[in-house]
């Protein structure tokens, strides 16, 4: 799965306010109980410290820092942004310095909110994101899980579609990309 998606913010927001990844309307219909979605949590937070992982509620997530989760990020001029039809080169030291010289400095850095709320998006700049997941594939609607294997996502999310939405804090949506499937 990979996507690109590119624009301006409306509104200057901090990066440790900025998510990506799915969110569900309705409760998951085959959801982990509270107390495991919570061990869960508290264990890949360590590892992931901006991530939002809630299985277990009325309206699901699972969400994570935009500028750390993205592959690729481009922060570039209005009018010298990149063609999202070719490959997203990484562009981001001349806006955020030069800590951010690789993606996987970008991603450390940016993918812990402590960190991540000494930046902002800007409303002048157009950003490219890029990202690519090869754990998912939703044209069969499965997840690819080491150890365990192929999971059919559409049983657990039940009658709902799958999701790739870029959300604020605060609930703002910036973008949300709804897959259907036909279970």
């Amino acid at each position: 799965m990979q996507t690109v998606v590119q624009g301006r913010f409306k509104k200057r927001l901090k990066m440790s306010d900025v998510y990506f990844g799915s969110t569900f309307p309705q409760p998951l219909a085959f959801a982990p109980p509270r107390s495991m979605s919570k061990l869960i949590d508290s264990i890949l937070r360590k590892v992931a410290p901006g991530l939002i992982l809630d299985l277990s509620s009325d309206s699901p997530k699972v969400l994570a820092p935009l500028a750390g989760t993205v592959q690729t990020l481009s922060i570039d001029a209005l009018g010298s942004e990149p063609d999202i039809t070719l490959q997203i080169e990484e562009n981001v030291v001349s806006s955020l310095g030069k800590s951010f010289s690789t993606p996987a400095k970008r991603q450390k850095i940016l993918s812990n909110p402590k960190y991540a709320a000494n930046y902002e998006f800007n409303t002048n700049d157009v950003y490219t994101f890029h990202s690519n997941d090869d754990t998912m594939d939703y044209g069969r609607g499965t997840m690819h899980i080491p150890v365990y294997g192929e999971y059919d996502i559409k049983t657990a999310i039940g009658n709902q579609p799958m999701s790739l939405t870029g959300i604020a804090k605060g609930g703002s949506i910036l973008y949300d990309l709804k897959i259907f499937h036909a279970k």
